[in-house]
Parts: structure tokens; sequence; C-alpha cells
């Protein structure tokens, strides 16, 4: 009698744990919500409309329904250049528009870091193909080994995959 008893409280308990565990699976999914953005664009219109104003609308429009976003952006190709703080030991040294907008992106960019937790990850391999030193990007900006290996590993974490070309 006893074994049937402990048979029986044991199967309850494993059956509540498997309910809570799906439950907990479920929130996360759809409260927790990931994405990795893969910007190479130099193209200033599509950097300031996909990024500078598109990822404050989305954690808006998704805290307004109560949940969370994790924005990741993977640096690579034209894009540098809104990143680099040393325009002078740069490929960009001549883009004057760049030069005349260059403390505003700066400060967009650090507030998206600031208010909304942004990631920043800048392909090494990249940056080493253009001969842009490490130092001359932002400090809020991080260094990883190549945008590619970047991807994978975020869309592994189940990161929702956003091009920004």
């Amino acid at each position: 009698m006893k074994k049937f008893i402990f048979v029986i409280i044991s199967l309850l308990t494993l059956s509540f744990a498997e309910v809570v565990e799906v439950r907990n699976i479920q929130e996360n999914s759809t409260n927790n919500l990931k994405m990795v953005m893969d910007l190479s664009t130099g193209d200033i219109e599509v950097f300031e409309n996909k990024l500078l104003k598109s990822i404050p609308a989305h954690y808006e429009m998704f805290s307004s329904q109560i949940k969370s976003l994790k924005v990741v952006v993977v640096v690579s190709g034209d894009a540098y250049k809104f990143f680099t703080k040393e325009l002078s030991h740069s490929p960009y040294k001549n883009d004057t528009t760049l030069r005349l907008m260059q403390e505003n992106l700066e400060r967009r960019l650090k507030s998206l870091v600031d208010l909304y937790n942004v990631k920043f990850e800048l392909c090494g391999l990249g940056l080493e193909k253009r001969e842009i030193s490490k130092n001359a990007m932002y400090n809020f900006a991080e260094v990883v080994y190549s945008s590619t290996s970047a991807l994978i590993e975020w869309q592994n974490r189940g990161y929702a995959y956003i091009p920004v070309k």
C-alpha cells in the first residue's frame, strides 16, 4: 500500500512539474523577445529608420504589451562608419556629411545602450580588412572575432535574425 501511495504521489508531482515547466517555457517565449540585427548598410537613411528610430519604437510597442525586448546589433561592412569616433584615422575621413552628423549619431547610439540596453558588436575581421583600429571605434561597441560567428551564436540562443542592408 505504501508503494502504491508513493507511486501516485510521484506521478502527481511529476505531472505538476511538467505543467509548470511548459507554462514557463510559453511565458518566456512570448513575453521575452530577442532580436539580433545584422547591420551592414552605410546608407544614413536606412540606418536612421531601421535602427535609430525602429529600436525605441519596438521597445515602446512591446512594453505596452507587457513584453520585454533584448536587442543585439552586429555591425559589419559599410556600417562601421557610424561607430567610428576618430574619423581622421579611418577610411571615412573625407566623408563631410558623416563628420557633420557624428556627434548626434554618437549621442543617439549611446542612448540606445543606456536606455534600452542594446548591445553593439563590431566584426573584428572586417575592421582589420579595412585597416580600422579598434581604438578608433566607440567604446560602447564591443569588437568580436567576426560578424558571422556572432550571428551564429545569437541565433542559436534564440534571437530572431533581422537584416539591415
